[in-house]
């Protein structure tokens, strides 16, 4: 005895097959044990989520799910600890194609890519203090941010969307300091938190 296609007892639930072939595969089922066995997985499946349901499934749902079945495993860090100095400097806003530092700006914006991580900071200057706020990508749980200079040590926790804010420090150069909740340290020299 020959068994049904898979793809048509798929159809045959999907609602796309004419009544006779229905009919034809629905007396086939009777006598086929295995086709059956199939058929009736078929339609627990379709009982639980009907076909007309998938018309008002939102797209990003359907990508979410199909995402599960294709999302390959994330690397494995062998790294314990990964220092970058300023080459890891994406972007400043303080440079213009030229190179050159822009005059009397109270504010900064540097963007810093640490390998699997990227650090974007805002440097707001006032008097001899500045506040350093920043946000870390992609979020990263129990993570903590720390400032170190010859004169201070300052640390500060990332919240649940990564982001950080120090209280006004005094204007120098820094050594910045993140601490991963996977034991990954990240590192980035000699920032100047200053004119």
């Amino acid at each position: 005895m020959k068994h049904i296609e898979f793809s048509t007892l798929l159809a045959k639930f999907e609602g796309s097959l004419p009544e006779t072939e229905v009919r034809l595969i629905e007396s086939h089922t009777a006598d086929c044990g295995e086709c059956r066995e199939t058929s009736n997985k078929l339609q627990s499946l379709f009982a639980y989520i009907p076909a007309k349901a998938i018309d008002y499934v939102p797209q990003a749902t359907t990508a979410r799910i199909l995402n599960i079945y294709k999302r390959t495993p994330d690397a494995v860090h062998t790294e314990k600890t990964r220092w970058f100095g300023l080459e890891a400097l994406v972007f400043d806003d303080w440079q213009t194609a030229l190179n050159e530092r822009y005059a009397g700006v109270d504010s900064r914006q540097m963007l810093f890519s640490l390998g699997t991580y990227d650090l974007d900071m805002r440097i707001d200057l006032t008097g001899d203090k500045c506040t350093l706020t920043g946000q870390i990508f992609p979020e990263v749980d129990s993570a903590i941010v720390e400032v170190l200079s010859q004169d201070l040590r300052a640390s500060v926790p990332v919240n649940e969307l990564g982001e950080f804010t120090f209280e006004p420090l005094p204007q120098g150069v820094y050594d910045i300091r993140i601490t991963t909740g996977d034991g990954i340290d990240l590192h980035i020299e000699q920032v100047p938190l200053k004119h």
